[in-house]
């Protein structure tokens, strides 16, 4: 699907913002669920997709809110 016709360029911007979003939204929690489940205490995100600082807040965000205090981002990567 092309969005090229729309008249408004910030139509555009909110749809790629919100699908940026709704990745995020999916990626950050699961990402954790798995290193969780599978005993993995360092998580990395790499190549273009670590250039998203959404995606790198989140991943900070996440690791605040998680209930074991040594989690934290680092330009390397999350450990717990």
């Amino acid at each position: 699907m092309s969005f090229a016709f729309a008249k408004d360029d910030n139509l555009l911007n909110v749809l790629c913002a919100d699908f940026q979003q709704a990745i995020i939204d999916v990626l950050v929690p699961r990402r954790f669920a798995a290193a969780t489940e599978y005993g993995v205490d360092t998580v990395t995100v790499s190549g273009g997709v670590s250039c998203k600082s959404e995606l790198r807040k989140a991943i900070g965000h996440e690791c605040v809110a998680r209930p074991d205090s040594n989690s934290k981002v680092t330009s390397r990567g999350w450990h717990g």
